[in-house]
């Protein structure tokens, strides 16, 4: 999992030209082993035609009192 906080963001225009400061955003970014096809021992996230690939990920965030959670 990659984590990326925002820190590039600045003055950043978005969606209904909303602009964006430092930090003013989060991404997680899933990842497979970035060098499996080079080392053995590491799961492969190699696709082929006759080796599709599909995955499915979901994220829960609780609130700090844990009465309130969304996904």
């Amino acid at each position: 999992m990659h984590f990326y906080n925002g820190h590039n963001l600045n003055q950043v225009s978005g969606k209904n030209n909303v602009i964006y400061q430092k930090f003013a955003g989060v991404c997680l970014e899933p990842k497979g082993f970035v060098n499996a096809v080079n080392i053995k021992h590491f799961p492969l996230s190699q696709v082929t035609p006759d080796k599709p690939y599909q995955h499915s990920i979901v994220y829960e965030f609780y609130y700090p009192d844990g009465n309130k959670s969304f996904n």
